[in-house]
């Protein structure tokens, strides 16, 4: 090339070519020297594409403007009302609500919880992975310019020899095909793992709430035992005081006054850690909670809803059709489908073709179409084949354990329910009993058979029961709402997740 090409050479391209496309780069000993054409092509293309290109914006993150937006939260945020206008049937007619129950509060913390916007922010990048997946790769122009240094100056053609190419890649065997497929099922995924993570937003709302709720009937119901039990105590000293009664007899009573003391410090001190949490719970400060009013009970729903009148044949296939991470596996299994069938189709090499140009030495020389392919004789891609087969099966293989620990979940969720059911019934039957004891005492006392200390202590004994039957409704609660996080039955905002909700931090 970088010699002299013989006049025999130089005929094969017609003379009206050279003169056309002849550039130059310089005048030299009287002879002109034009701009090749293949020049303004270049610029024009990188200039078009340094035009398109996006620039980075920087958003800066100041965690100090983070924990302020952190504890501005509320629950009169005008997005937090537009959320419940978008999901609910019929709009709240009152705004902050008057009372918030179970649905409201898990529209609060599925709008406010930061888990929601990190599984949001993965499915928002598996979303941009299927744009990179459907991408074309771009042409490759190469322009390599060379200077002949041994010709007389002045004399004779050109100096120079610049040649430039355009590379073309072809994909075959429906490889982008298989790559769109392969990050449309990530996406997927990622959008079932956005529903899994709303479930386990409402599980945790669900839990932390019914503790609150606990801790503070618990506390009452101490509250009332320790009224009865220091009155116990009460009588007694005075018989003690009195000589009818002893030391011995006193000792117990205050024993047991000063225990139920001691629980019901425990307690309170339960129900503000209860407190904090739930507010966690709800993605907000416990001062945005200042004031509302729950609507929720140890009592309400304990027939279990709709799920407690299935049977468990029934119970546990919604569970199958409905929970999101098996559907999520499933999409991830469906993703490594897609992979081993695009390793399988990289045997087959891709083309690439494109026309080239030659300034040489003043003569203009094109090659039409060129074509290159890479020979797969060294290899045919058995190696990254084989991995996407394990991974395929490894895919599998997890979506069939996690498939026998939902039904596990399912299953030991209907048995304890079951379990604590038959526990309620036994603390309402000892209930009833301490009720008709009391009731049998106060009339035994309006007739002068008994003393007000007989009383004092069948009312002891009566909240006691009442404490017993407490925790019985509590276990029950629980086996409730486990039941619903291992079947996950479809969410009242289920359609407000993919996005989020207008004006949500």
């Amino acid at each position: 090339m970088l010699a002299r090409r013989s006049h025999a050479q130089r005929t094969i391209f017609p003379l009206s070519s050279e003169r056309g496309m002849r550039g130059a780069l310089t005048a030299q000993g009287g002879v002109e020297v034009r701009r090749p054409l293949v020049a303004w092509a270049v610029s024009l293309a990188l200039g078009g594409a340094l035009v398109a290109c996006r620039h980075f914006e920087p958003i800066p993150l100041s965690p100090g403007a983070s924990a302020a937006a952190l504890e501005s939260r509320s629950l009169s945020d005008p997005g937090l009302r537009s959320l419940f206008e978008q999901v609910l049937p019929h709009p709240p007619a009152q705004w902050p609500l008057e009372k918030w129950d179970l649905t409201a509060l898990t529209l609060v913390a599925l709008y406010y919880q930061p888990s929601l916007d990190l599984a949001r922010a993965r499915w928002q990048v598996a979303q941009a992975g299927v744009a990179t997946a459907g991408a074309r790769p771009n042409p490759t122009l190469s322009l390599l310019p060379q200077y002949v240094s041994n010709t007389d100056a002045g004399v004779g053609p050109s100096p120079w020899v610049v040649t430039a190419s355009l590379d073309w890649p072809i994909e075959t065997a429906g490889k982008r095909g298989y790559r769109i497929e392969h990050a449309e099922a990530l996406a997927s995924a990622a959008q079932l793992g956005l529903d899994n993570a709303a479930w386990q937003v409402r599980a945790r709302v669900r839990a932390q709430l019914l503790d609150f709720i606990a801790a503070r009937e618990r506390a009452l119901r101490l509250a009332a035992q320790l009224a009865s039990e220091q009155q116990v105590v009460a009588l007694l000293e005075e018989r003690v005081r009195l000589g009818a009664a002893s030391q011995a007899e006193l000792a117990p009573a205050r024993l047991a006054a000063l225990q139920s003391s001691a629980d019901l410090a425990e307690v309170e001190r339960q129900r503000a850690e209860a407190w904090v949490r739930f507010a966690e719970a709800l993605g907000v400060t416990p001062r945005a909670l200042e004031g509302i009013e729950i609507d929720f009970s140890v009592d309400t729903e304990l027939a279990g809803g709709t799920l407690a009148s299935l049977p468990a044949q029934e119970v546990r296939r919604q569970g199958l059709q409905n929970r999101a991470d098996l559907k999520a596996a499933l999409a991830e299994y469906e993703a490594t489908q897609s992979a081993l069938q695009l390793e399988i189709a990289k045997q087959y090499p891709d083309l690439r073709i494109g026309p080239g140009y030659e300034y040489d030495q003043g003569l203009n020389k094109w090659a039409v179409v060129g074509v290159s392919v890479e020979l797969p004789v060294m290899n045919r891609n058995q190696g990254p084949i084989g991995e996407a087969e394990a991974r395929r099966s490894e895919a599998a293989a997890r979506f069939v354990a996690l498939q026998a620990q939902a039904i596990a979940e399912i299953d030991r969720a209907l048995a304890n329910q079951e379990a604590a059911r038959e526990a309620l019934r036994r603390s309402d039957s000892v209930l009833a009993a301490e009720h008709e004891r009391v009731r049998a005492t106060t009339n035994a006392l309006q007739a002068g058979a008994v003393d007000l200390l007989a009383l004092r202590t069948a009312q002891v004994e009566e909240a006691r029961a009442e404490r017993i039957e407490l925790d019985a409704k509590l276990r029950v609660q629980q086996a409730i709402g486990d039941l619903e996080a291992a079947v996950q039955p479809p969410l009242e905002a289920q359609a407000a997740l993919p996005s989020p909700p207008s004006g949500a931090p």
